[in-house]
């Protein structure tokens, strides 16, 4: 990588995608939290940097689109080895100017979402998630999975109790958008 930190900045954030994915939450953390540190620390590219490196670097939204992507999955990351707290001080801190881009909004919206349902605070999941019920699934593959995984606790209240149990001898049997709260 040399000096190019929008290098490490990408293979940094690329690798958090992929702990996320793998279920290595901690390491997904570690390397979101080095993808912050190249993201903020300037300059991205060396002086010395070609063509195409320096028109990358120059469209500001695709990298604070980038960024604002690595700060959703940190906060998503926190929420799963419970640590809700962060999570959703990272996220709704977020909500504050929340992204032009459609998708990253409607992202950064579900995970909240998401965080506040596995927090036990319905009420604040509600609104959030009944923004995009009603979304055409087909728009957006991966958030229908997590509109459909909140439902399961947020259409109903008696959802909750009907959940089944996770434990250590669990089977696998359940589908893996399966969402459970407190």
């Amino acid at each position: 990588n040399g000096e190019c930190h929008l290098f490490t900045f990408l293979h940094m954030h690329h690798t958090a995608q992929i702990h996320f994915q793998l279920h290595q939450y901690h390491e997904c953390i570690d390397a979101c939290l080095s993808a912050n540190y190249y993201w903020l620390e300037g300059p991205l590219i060396p002086d010395d940097a070609n063509e195409f490196l320096v028109a990358f670097a120059g469209d500001e939204n695709q990298i604070n689109n980038y960024g604002l992507s690595n700060l959703i999955l940190l906060g998503s990351a926190y929420g799963k080895i419970n640590s809700f707290d962060d999570g959703i001080a990272i996220l709704s801190e977020l909500t504050k100017t929340p992204p032009d881009d459609l998708y990253l909004c409607a992202s950064l919206e579900l995970n909240l979402a998401e965080l506040y349902t596995r927090a036990g605070m319905l009420a604040k999941a509600r609104p959030l998630y009944q923004k995009y019920c009603n979304q055409n699934p087909e728009l957006y593959p991966d958030l229908h999975a997590a509109l459909a995984s909140l439902s399961l606790v947020l259409e109903t209240e008696s959802t909750i109790g009907s959940l089944p149990s996770l434990s250590t001898s669990f089977d696998g049997e359940l589908l893996s958008s399966t969402c459970y709260s407190k």
